[in-house]
C-alpha cells in the first residue's frame, strides 16, 4: 500500500461523479455536526443501510453525496453537507490530508473492495475537541437499538450486528474513497497445474501481469480484459506468490497468496479459490475400470494435424450435442493399458489439439484439455461439457465448411446422426444432470482459454 500526503485543496480537485455516503453525526435535530464520513466514490460500498438511524443525541445517516458538495467542503467554501433531509455543520479541517493506495480484495481492508482505490483521510483541525464519547445506551424508535455507539457504528458502517465486541471509533474525521478503475485483478482459480487470473478495467493497454515467489518470476503483456493463465507445473508454491498488475513502472492492483499461512476463508475472502490436489491415477484407473461407454472413449494417439480423419471430432461433437464426456488420449487398443503419448512437449500437444478442435467442431464447444503424468508416462485428457447451443457438427474438408456432419454417442460408440437422433439426444440431455467427467475440472462449463 503506497501512503503520503497533500494538500486538502489537491485532495478535492481529486472527486468527480456521485458519492455512497454514509456519516456518524451527533447533536440534536436543530443543529447536527459531523463526526465521521465515510464515502466511497465509483461504486456501491458492501454494507448499504437501508434507512437512517436517528437516536437522541446520536444519529447514522446516509446518502448520494455529490461531488461538488464536498469539494466545497475541502475547499473551505462552506461548512455544511446534507445527507437527505439532515443538514449537518462540518468542523474546520486540517490543511493536510493523507492519502492511501490500496488494491483489491486488500486484506487489512474493514470494508474489503474488489477493485483498487485511492483513499483520503481528512482530519478535524482540533480534533479533540470534536471525539464523540461512546457511552450511553442507544434506543431507537424506528431503528435497532444497541447498548453503545460503537456497536451501533460497526452494524451501519459495515452491515455486522455481532454483540460480542465494539470497535473503537476512527480517529479521522472523513475517509473518501476513490475507486480506480482502470485496471484491477479479478478472481483467481489455482489449479494443481495452473493459476488463471481474471482481468478486469478501462485502459488496460500497455499492462502487464507479472507473477512471482521466492522460485521464479514471469510475465505477461495484457491489453484487454480477460483470463491470464500461468502453468505451475509442480503446483503452487508452498511460500508467498505475487501478483502485480502494472504499467510504466507503476502498479495498478496487485494480490499476495500468502501460503501455507493464509487459511481458506481468508483465501476466499481474497477472490481466491484453490482447488484441492487430486490423485489423477485413481481417476485414470476409475475410468479404465469403467470401460468406454456413452460418456467416455480411449484413443492410443493423438490427432495428426493435416489428417481427414473425423477422429476424435466426431466424439467431441457427439459429447458436446449430448450430456458431455472425456476422452482419454494415451490408452492402449486393449482398453486398459496406459500406453502413454511419445510426445516432445505435451503442453504443445495440448493447444495444437485445442486449436484442431476449434477449426473442425462449429461451434465450439466448452472443452478442458488436460495433460497428466501416469506411472511416468504422459496421458492428456480432453473433458467436453455438454454445449449451450446445439447440435454441434465437424468440418473436415474446408472446401465443405457449409455441409457440417453431425453425430450421436451410442454405448461406446459414435454415429452419424439424423435429425431424429439428434432430436432424440437433445431431449434426452435436458433430463439428464451434465456428466461431471475429467479430472479436477475448475473451468467445468467454461471453454478452453484461447
Amino acid at each position: 500500500m503506497d501512503q503520503g500526503a497533500m494538500d486538502v485543496t489537491e485532495a478535492a480537485n481529486k472527486l468527480s461523479g456521485d458519492l455512497w455516503a454514509r456519516a456518524l453525526i451527533s447533536g440534536t435535530a436543530d443543529r447536527w455536526t459531523l463526526r465521521h464520513l465515510r464515502a466511497v466514490a465509483g461504486t456501491e460500498p458492501p454494507a448499504w443501510p437501508e434507512q437512517d438511524w436517528i437516536y437522541a443525541d446520536v444519529g447514522l445517516v446516509r446518502g448520494i453525496l455529490p461531488a461538488q458538495s464536498l469539494r466545497a467542503v475541502l475547499a473551505t467554501e462552506t461548512d455544511r453537507l446534507t445527507f437527505g433531509g439532515v443538514e449537518v455543520e462540518v468542523p474546520a479541517l486540517q490543511a493536510q490530508v493523507s492519502w492511501h493506495r490500496r488494491s483489491s480484495f486488500e486484506q487489512h481492508d474493514r470494508e474489503r473492495l474488489k477493485v483498487p482505490t485511492f483513499d483520503l483521510q481528512v482530519s478535524a483541525a482540533q480534533p479533540n475537541q470534536h471525539q464523540l464519547s461512546s457511552s450511553g445506551y442507544l434506543v431507537g424508535r424506528d431503528c435497532p437499538s444497541f447498548p453503545d455507539v460503537q456497536y451501533a457504528y460497526r452494524a451501519f458502517f459495515e452491515g455486522n450486528f455481532s454483540l460480542d465486541a465494539g470497535m473503537s471509533l476512527p480517529n479521522e474525521l472523513m475517509n473518501v474513497r476513490i475507486v480506480n478503475r482502470k485496471g484491477w485483478i479479478g478472481p483467481i482459480r489455482v489449479s494443481p497445474i495452473r493459476i488463471d487470473v481474471d482481468i478486469c478495467g478501462d485502459a488496460l493497454k500497455g499492462s502487464s501481469l507479472e507473477y512471482f515467489s521466492s522460485d521464479e518470476r514471469r510475465t505477461k503483456p495484457v491489453d484487454a480484459p480477460g483470463t491470464v493463465s500461468f502453468p505451475l507445473p509442480d503446483g503452487l508454491p508452498e511460500n508467498s506468490v505475487w501478483l502485480w498488475l502494472k504499467r510504466d513502472g507503476d502498479w495498478l492492483d496487485y494480490r499476495a497468496l500468502y501460503r501455507p499461512w493464509a487459511t481458506p476463508d481468508q483465501l476466499t475472502a481474497a477472490g481466491v479459490h484453490i482447488e484441492p490436489p487430486v490423485d489423477p491415477l485413481s481417476t485414470v484407473e476409475a475410468l479404465i475400470a469403467g470401460g468406454e461407454g456413452p460418456h467416455v472413449e480411449f484413443k492410443r494417439s493423438l490427432p495428426d494435424t493435416d489428417s481427414k480423419s473425423r477422429n476424435p471430432y466426431k466424439t467431441v461433437a457427439a459429447f458436446a450435442s449430448g450430456d458431455g464426456g472425456t476422452i482419454v488420449f494415451g490408452i492402449d487398443r486393449d482398453e486398459m493399458t496406459v500406453a502413454g503419448l511419445e510426445v516432445a512437449d505435451i503442453n504443445v500437444e495440448r493447444d495444437r489439439l485445442a486449436n484442431l478442435i476449434r477449426s473442425r467442431v462449429n461451434p465450439t464447444p466448452p472443452f478442458e484439455a488436460t495433460p497428466y503424468i501416469i506411472n511416468n508416462k504422459q496421458i492428456l485428457l480432453l473433458r467436453v461439457d455438454p454445449g449451450p447451443i446445439p447440435p454441434y457438427g465437424i468440418v473436415v474438408d474446408p472446401n465443405f465448411k457449409d455441409r457440417p456432419e453431425y453425430f450421436v454417442r451410442r454405448g461406446a460408440s459414435t454415429y452419424h446422426a439424423w435429425p431424429a437422433d439428434l432430436h432424440e439426444s437433445m431431449a434426452s440431455r435436458q433430463q439428464q444432470a451434465p456428466y461431471p467427467g475429467g479430472i479436477g475440472g475448475f473451468m467445468a462449463g467454461g471453454a478452453y482459454p484461447a
